[in-house]
């Protein structure tokens, strides 16, 4: 006689171990695998953090040398707010002088005032350059000396190094001007061609135009970026001629170094366009003259940067090595 098959169906009650089993084991596979990419991400972001140099780090390390080199630096910060004011003033009152000693000369004698303000004029552009290159030597030799921690250290015989290289900071930023104007003929000279010669034969297309200024544009502020650290290279480095000193500032100007560079323009802009905004607002709202004001903020602005650009100097410098 034939027993008919019993079938055994799982309930659910038998099922629900294996569930909660199968559930858990899921659990932690998910956790573990969110726990393995959130390490991950933690180590490409502590990658990232060691080979950029962001703005937060070089206030970190600008504050950090100036406190290892304070009297100098305080010294440097104030010789120059000082130097600049009084040589703001005294170049006010000696363009007038001037303009009227011209003139007068002009009258006596059959010279023209304006080939006489020309012949003027560079020597007053030469002296402003060679103070201007003084005190930022002055700061930037300070600021390095506390990054260092040099031991001796004096504000005689850092504004003695400082006077000894002005004329070759000068020189470096005449070259960089040379070099940029030269860039730009590079850009605006074939385009000024084909507007003149072929604009009639041949119209391209807006969007073409707008390519084409577009990667001139970014040509441009590449080589400005690039040729960013000359004048760093010339102070702290006397062992490369100033021709060399372009090629040394594009081998310690890498993509991170362009980073820092893009953000502190544009924080630069920004603040720049933020005082001068305060300034109007103080000026229309209240009748307050914030010539003085503005001065103060653009020279407190030029410092910081200075300082900045001294520290990344050094952050590439130490990398290289």
């Amino acid at each position: 006689m034939a027993f008919p098959q019993i079938l055994t169906v799982p309930t659910p009650l038998r099922d629900k171990p294996q569930l909660t089993k199968k559930l858990r084991n899921t659990t932690k596979q998910i956790r573990r695998i969110g726990l393995s990419r959130i390490k991950m991400a933690k180590r490409y972001a502590s990658q990232v953090a060691k080979r950029h140099y962001f703005l937060t780090a070089a206030y970190r390390d600008l504050r950090r040398a100036a406190s290892q080199n304070e009297d100098v630096v305080l010294s440097a910060v104030a010789l120059s707010f000082m130097l600049v004011y009084a040589c703001s003033a005294v170049a006010t009152g000696f363009v007038l002088d001037l303009s009227r000693t011209l003139y007068a000369l002009s009258e006596a004698s059959s010279y023209d005032m304006g080939l006489l303000l020309v012949a003027a004029t560079p020597m007053i552009l030469v002296f402003c350059v060679l103070i201007a290159a003084a005190l930022l030597n002055f700061m930037s030799l300070a600021i390095m000396d506390g990054a260092n921690r040099k031991v001796y250290r004096t504000i005689r015989s850092t504004a003695v190094r400082s006077l000894s290289a002005a004329s070759r900071i000068a020189c470096s930023w005449l070259l960089l001007g040379i070099v940029h104007f030269a860039r730009l003929l590079a850009v605006l000279i074939p385009i000024s061609l084909y507007i003149k010669f072929f604009s009639d034969i041949a119209v391209l297309p807006v969007p073409v135009l707008i390519a084409i200024g577009t990667l001139g544009a970014i040509w441009l502020f590449a080589g400005v970026l690039q040729y960013s650290l000359v004048p760093y290279v010339a102070l702290f480095e006397r062992q490369y001629f100033l021709n060399e000193a372009f090629g040394r500032s594009r081998q310690l100007v890498n993509k991170q170094a362009v980073v820092f560079m893009i953000t502190g323009f544009c924080a630069l802009t920004v603040y720049i366009f933020g005082l001068y905004r305060l300034c109007v607002l103080l000026k229309s709202g209240l009748g307050v003259a914030t010539n003085l004001l503005f001065m103060v903020g653009l020279l407190s602005g030029i410092v910081l940067a200075n300082g900045g650009m001294v520290m990344l100097y050094r952050k590439r410098k130490l990398a290289r090595h």
